[in-house]
């Protein structure tokens, strides 16, 4: 019975980031990657997400200046060749806070990761996510 309420509460708390509408989803991924301190990192037309970890609904977002975001899954990045991505580790939101986890790799090489770290802190105002805190360092493995 322990075992059962602990899958529970595990199962539970892995979907509770996905209680939010699909368009909240979108506003916090989005707000995520333009953070100012993340997009001067983000050069390329084609910015991509691995799809390991946290998956997201979305196959492609357009981004400004004619820029897109792709999701693709961790067996595609790797066999592409693509040394430069999002990877979210948790992305969790409540009603009207949410905090995200995830890191930006600049350079995948298989083994040797160089990364920039980053933990945001959300709250809804009115309709607009806006951050709070935010918490930003590169890092490598």
């Amino acid at each position: 019975m322990k075992y059962l309420l602990l899958n529970f509460f595990l199962v539970f708390y892995g979907f509770s980031g996905w209680c939010q509408s699909p368009a909240d989803q979108q506003a916090l991924l989005l707000k995520s990657i333009h953070h100012p301190e993340l997009q001067n990192l983000c050069l390329h037309d084609t910015i991509y997400v691995m799809q390991h970890g946290i998956s997201f609904p979305f196959e492609k977002l357009e981004l400004d200046n004619n820029r897109e975001l792709l999701f693709a899954e961790k067996s595609s990045i790797l066999n592409s060749g693509i040394r430069e991505f999002f990877l979210f580790r948790e992305f969790q939101a409540d009603n009207d806070f949410a905090s995200i986890i995830g890191q930006y790799v600049l350079n995948f090489s298989g083994d040797v990761n160089h990364y920039v770290a980053f933990e945001l802190k959300f709250k809804k105002e009115a309709q607009n996510w806006e951050v709070v805190t935010s918490e930003i360092k590169e890092e490598k493995q």
